[in-house]
Parts: structure tokens; sequence; C-alpha cells
């Protein structure tokens, strides 16, 4: 059997001043995280939205609007068509993507 654990003193015999508890955390609230989000949608707005455009298509970068936006036209979603040609290179998804784009904008 194990004896008691007797309770700690200093020198003369008497115990110590219990310690104060520190206050609790307090939790963050959401605030914090709306306004950094809200921060880094204004600065990512005005690097990325001044230029935007201005440039037009280059190379082959009209490969994958110009479905899109015929898939829009033509109200057909299945068959995709790049300058009145069947138009297999690629999978539908980035003319999909495009054509709901241009009808939400």
């Amino acid at each position: 059997m194990s004896s008691p654990v007797p309770a700690q003193t200093d020198d003369e015999g008497v115990p110590p001043e219990p310690q104060p508890t520190p206050p609790p955390l307090r939790r963050a609230g959401a605030r914090p995280l709306v306004a950094a989000a809200a921060l880094l949608i204004a600065t990512s707005a005005l690097i990325y939205l001044p230029g935007l455009g201005s440039t037009g298509l280059s190379d082959t970068e009209g490969h994958r609007t110009i479905p899109g936006w015929s898939m829009l036209a033509s109200g057909d979603f299945q068959s995709l068509e790049l300058f009145e040609l069947a138009y297999l290179r690629k999978p539908p998804g980035m003319p999909w993507a495009v054509a709901l784009s241009a009808w939400a904008l």
C-alpha cells in the first residue's frame, strides 16, 4: 500500500498560497476570418481585373472558348464544333464551363 502524498510546505511548514488561475482563452469569432477573406478578394480584384480582356485571345485560347460559345448559340450542348467542324480533341468540360459562364454573365 502506498502512503498518501504529503502536502507541500515551505521551509517554515506553512503551505504556499494558491496561484491564481489564468483567465480562459477567448475564441476568435468569425469577424477576423471574414475581414481577411474580404481583404484577399479586394486585393485580388485590384490586381487582376483592370487588365482583363485588354489583349484578346492569343494562340490556342480560342480553341477553348469558341466551342462553348457555339454551344450556347446553337443550344446543342452535346456536340462540340470549332469552325463548323466536329471538335473532338478535348472532353466537353471546358466548353461547358465557358458556355455556363457566358450564359450567367
